[in-house]
């Protein structure tokens, strides 16, 4: 297999090094996800093998060994080398895991029948820039001859920039077995066109959301949850005595409230003590965890053609963004889904258009569409403004483009985010802001 950056290979062994303050550790590993941290003495201050199930195991801890080294680093230095190890292999077990899977399948006929297939087509795809089964994607490829499709069209390699391409969205089934093994479907995602850059333009936001409500429960609900809970755990009768227990054992100071609010509530009556008495059961309000909101992702680029040339990659960006957030028609009785997008923020200087990672380390990631788990996010709503400048304007070029466009995309994350993915990704754990 190809050995990921950073780690080298001897044998049946893959090692790699990380450097924390001004010591160097090397990490050696068989690609398992068993590893063993050595100092720069050879001395071993560490291992890990998340076979053996036990707190130290799960910190990320086996048994620590006789390194000065790294007994000498403070705890952040330490719990950094620690994080690092884990997360460089946990990186590359995927890489030789996937590899071993490639290897086996590689021996059926029948995976050598369809992965000829899918070279074929792959070809296809590098050769034309689109999939050849995929009607009308591709156009840009096809007809925009100037090869990435870019504004403003004279990008340098080292402008930064924002990087989109459409994606299908490839869904599996549940999984079977018990409540504890249940996962929803799972998500992946298959590019279906060329990517597309856009220099990068403010304002530039993230909006990172928990759903939290109010929560109440008051004295005569509490009675309610323990009698039914009796009920379900010890039958019907016994939910009744329950019921009749806790309330005869209510202190006699409120026991008049109490029978007066539970006849109030069987004549329909909620407010029956605020009424009579001024008093209300104590709601015991909380705020209460409900679960993970996807991010909203909006942005708004100014798009002026300098050239023809320009002005034909602005009217393809616009069709891009369209034809792709567009629904699919499947015969005639199924609606399919639209393609969703990756989006990356670029630092220039770190890569060229069309090559490499470049992920922008100070601005957060979206859906980075790099090695580790792909996300995605769909486009909800495009905006198209023809003229920006407040009055009808045209260039004299035959086509009468519009001197200025201004385009609004309102994007959404299919998938929440996690703590996981701060921790465990192989992406969102090394950014320095993450998702």
């Amino acid at each position: 297999m190809a050995v990921p950056t950073g780690w080298t290979q001897q044998g049946n062994n893959y090692t790699s090094t990380i450097t924390v303050g001004k010591e160097t550790f090397k990490v050696q590993t068989n690609g398992s996800g068993t590893y063993e941290v050595f100092d720069s003495q050879g001395n071993k201050a560490f291992s890990q093998n998340p076979s053996q199930a036990n707190a130290e195991v799960n910190r990320g801890i086996l048994g620590v060994g006789d390194s000065d080294k790294f007994n000498a680093l403070s705890q952040s230095e330490k719990d950094s080398l620690l994080k690092n190890a884990k997360s460089e292999t946990y990186t590359l077990t995927n890489a030789v895991a996937t590899d071993q899977v490639k290897s086996d399948l590689s021996q059926s006929e029948a995976y050598k029948s369809l992965a000829a297939d899918k070279v074929a087509e792959q070809t296809a795809f590098d050769s034309s820039g689109y999939k050849a089964t995929d009607v009308g994607v591709g156009e840009i490829a096809k007809v925009f001859s100037l090869g990435i499709l870019k504004y403003p069209l004279d990008m340098p390699s080292g402008q930064d920039r924002i990087k989109f391409t459409a994606v299908e969205i490839e869904k599996g089934g549940f999984a079977s077995g018990d409540i504890d093994s249940f996962s929803a479907p799972k998500v992946s995602y298959k590019k279906v066109d060329s990517s597309i850059y856009i220099a990068t333009q403010g304002p530039i936001q993230d909006q990172t959301l928990v759903s939290w409500g109010e929560g109440k429960m008051d004295a005569i609900e509490a009675f309610k949850y323990n009698a039914a809970m009796t009920g379900m755990t010890a039958g019907p009768g016994q939910m009744i005595e329950k019921a009749a227990e806790d309330i005869a054992g209510s202190s006699i100071k409120y026991k008049g409230e109490i029978t007066q609010m539970l006849a109030g509530q069987a004549a329909g009556i909620n407010n029956i003590l605020a009424r009579t008495q001024t008093k209300v059961l104590n709601p015991n309000l909380e705020l209460l965890f409900e679960g993970p909101q996807l991010r909203p992702f909006t942005f708004q680029f100014d798009l002026s053609a300098r050239s023809s040339g320009e002005a034909t990659a602005i009217k393809f960006i616009i069709k891009y963004f369209k034809r792709h957030m567009a629904v699919r028609k499947e015969a005639s009785i199924f609606l399919k889904a639209p393609h969703v997008f990756t989006i990356q923020y670029q630092k220039g200087a770190s890569s060229n258009l069309g090559g490499g990672l470049g992920v922008h380390p100070s601005i957060n990631l979206i859906s980075p569409q790099v090695d580790g788990t792909t996300k995605a996010c769909a486009l909800q709503s495009m905006n198209v403004d023809y003229s920006p400048l407040g009055q009808y304007a045209t260039y004299n070029d035959g086509d009468g483009t519009m001197v200025k466009y201004t385009i609004n995309l309102t994007f959404q994350e299919i998938e929440p985010i996690y703590d996981t993915d701060y921790f465990q990704d192989a992406v969102g754990s090394k950014h320095s802001i993450g998702y």
